[in-house]
C-alpha cells in the first residue's frame, strides 16, 4: 500500500450499493447477490450470430469450444447490449449440473439469461460488466462480470450465462486499489 504523500487527501472506494430490491430473496441466502429475476444489462462487442461463418460454405458453422479458432471477424464493430434476467442459484447449478461434462457453479458466481434462450452474451463478451440501476439512489451498479457458458451455442434452451460476482471480490479489489503501479 502507498503511503499518502503529504497534504494529499486519502480516497477510499465504497463497495457497490445492495441489489435493487435488497437482495436476500427466497431462494437466494447471499445479501449481495442480485435477486432472482431482476434485470441487468450487458454490453459487448461479442458474436451476435454464433451459426454465422466468415466462409460461404452453408456447412460451416462455429463452434463456440475452441475460442482460439474463433474468427475475430466475426465480432460486432458496435457496442452490443442485452437485458437479461438473473437466474436463481439453484436453477444455475441445475442447469449446469445437467450437462454431460461436468461444470462447477460456486457461489462467486451467478447466472443470467433465458430459459428458452433467444438473447446472451458470447465470445467475445468476456469481462464485459452486468450492470444494474439501483431503485432507491439511481445510481448503476457494476454487480458481475461476464465469465463462461455452457458448450452449447449462446443462447441455447436452458443455457445461461455465467458471471463473476463482483460483490465477492470488492474487499480484494479495494486492497489492490492502493498498491502501487504494475509499469
Amino acid at each position: 500500500m502507498e503511503e499518502e504523500e503529504p497534504g494529499e487527501e486519502a480516497t477510499t472506494t465504497t463497495p457497490p450499493p445492495p441489489p435493487p430490491g435488497g437482495g436476500g430473496t427466497a431462494g437466494n441466502d447471499d445479501p449481495l447477490a442480485p435477486p432472482p429475476n431482476s434485470l441487468g444489462v450487458v454490453a459487448g462487442w461479442g458474436i451476435s450470430n454464433p451459426n454465422a461463418s466468415a466462409s460461404s460454405s452453408p456447412s460451416s458453422t462455429l463452434t463456440v469450444d475452441p475460442v482460439l479458432d474463433t474468427d475475430l471477424e466475426m465480432t460486432s464493430d458496435l457496442l452490443q447490449y442485452v437485458k437479461l434476467p438473473v437466474v436463481s442459484q439453484a436453477e444455475c447449478e441445475a442447469s449446469y449440473a445437467s450437462r454431460s461434462v461436468s461444470y462447477n457453479i460456486t457461489d462467486n458466481m451467478f447466472c443470467a439469461g433465458f430459459f428458452e434462450g433467444g438473447r446472451d452474451t458470447c465470445l467475445g463478451d468476456s469481462g464485459g460488466a452486468f450492470v444494474m440501476e439501483d431503485e432507491v439512489s439511481r445510481r448503476w451498479a457494476v454487480f458481475g462480470l461476464v465469465s463462461w457458458g455452457g458448450p452449447e451455442e449462446c443462447g441455447s434452451l436452458r443455457v445461461y450465462g455465467v458471471y463473476t460476482r463482483v460483490a465477492k471480490y470488492v474487499e480484494w479489489i479495494q486492497s489492490h486499489l492502493h498498491a502501487a503501479p504494475w509499469w
